[in-house]
């Protein structure tokens, strides 16, 4: 239900792939959104994307991520599956599921925070340059890789990676990441050379609802959301008909690196977190309307060898 003119609520219904209920747990969540089809993709030598977008506070890191490993309180598994998120899912269906021998991922962590690229794998927290080449696209110079021939080597990644993220309590969310998070595994066995991508987005959110104390920053998660809106409303509208219309990917350091995790030959999948609260309407109808735009994405997965 949206208010609509004169005060008066109006129903508005949105048709996605899934939606998930408060009872389902993680392993409910990763096999229901189609998660493994995914990763199927990415094995047989394609490019594939999860990423979580919604306000702070809707599980996002929940989602992408799981449970802190560093103290962090989160509230319990629904289901009591555990908490791990999609991540630790994921790197334990590649292990168990690469066919040929000497199959490996090579990892990189990163955050995008106030426009400027940070290595979550390098202590020195200097920030890193974003660089373009014309056959492969942007890319960041200088970013830490290591390789990981177990699940629990991309664990070890990912609980390294995390103590570095910037993060800040407001009243929206205790534990609220400040930066745009991106943990890339690319996929080495055989002639193919497959990828993923995990996203997991800062929250969209509003000055006067989190009573954030720090605007500048709050200002540029919104911005770099915004451009990140754009791109998407452009490769929906490319979806549609044949549009030619300029994707605007340079509008932002977030857009230039997800270049290749949105459009042309990458599978993605686009998780949509929202509030049952009435108080997070406005919030919630915004997150629906991005989701339901990227829905409208076409693209044509290619193997990369």
């Amino acid at each position: 239900m949206c208010p609509s003119a004169g005060g008066v609520r109006a129903a508005k219904t949105f048709n996605f792939d899934l939606c998930a209920h408060e009872g389902m747990g993680q392993d409910d969540v990763f096999g229901s959104v189609g998660a493994r089809e995914l990763l199927d993709s990415a094995l047989r030598g394609m490019k594939a994307t999860m990423f979580a977008y919604g306000a702070t506070g809707s599980g996002k890191t929940h989602t992408i991520i799981g449970h802190a490993r560093d103290g962090a309180e989160f509230p319990q598994e629904p289901r009591g599956d555990g908490g791990t998120g999609l991540i630790d899912r994921a790197a334990a269906y590649l292990f168990s599921n690469a066919r040929e021998s000497g199959f490996f991922a090579v990892a990189s962590f990163f955050e995008v925070y106030d426009e400027r690229v940070y290595d979550l794998l390098d202590a020195s927290k200097t920030p890193l340059p974003v660089r373009h080449n014309v056959g492969t696209g942007f890319f960041v110079p200088g970013l830490s890789e290591l390789e990981c021939f177990s699940p629990d080597d991309v664990v070890a990644v990912l609980a390294e990676g995390r103590r570095s993220r910037r993060r800040a309590a407001h009243k929206l969310n205790r534990d609220s990441s400040r930066g745009h998070a991106l943990l890339t595994l690319k996929l080495v066995h055989g002639r193919t050379r497959g990828k993923v991508s995990f996203v997991d987005l800062a929250g969209n959110e509003r000055l006067k609802r989190s009573e954030d104390s720090d605007a500048a920053e709050t200002g540029s998660i919104n911005r770099s959301l915004h451009a990140l809106g754009k791109v998407i409303s452009t490769l929906a509208k490319k979806g549609d008909k044949e549009d030619e219309a300029h994707v605007p990917y340079r509008d932002s350091t977030l857009t230039k690196l997800l270049m290749d995790s949105l459009g042309g030959d990458v599978v993605t999948l686009m998780i949509a977190c929202v509030s049952p609260a009435e108080a997070h309407l406005d919030e919630t109808l915004c997150t629906l309307q991005y989701a339901y735009r990227a829905k409208g994405i076409v693209n044509s997965p290619a193997v990369n060898l």
